[in-house]
């Protein structure tokens, strides 16, 4: 669930990104408030003894997205 949590959290960032471009308040927030849910997934899951190193392919989608 917690590698999944960190997809889903950065795809919905993109989609926020979209909305801020595209002048599409609605689609930001909403997909804002998405990232910032499963954002805090992914806390709770690294404090209850994941790691980072798991989360790696995530990681790599969220750097695409800031090039």
């Amino acid at each position: 669930m917690a590698i999944l949590a960190c997809d889903v959290s950065v795809v919905s960032l993109g989609w926020t990104t979209y909305g801020i471009i595209m002048n599409q308040p609605y689609v930001a927030i909403a997909s804002g408030v998405i990232a910032s849910f499963f954002f805090i997934i992914i806390l709770v899951a690294l404090r209850l003894g994941r790691i980072m190193r798991e989360f790696r392919i995530a990681l790599l989608w969220f750097i695409v997205l800031l090039v």
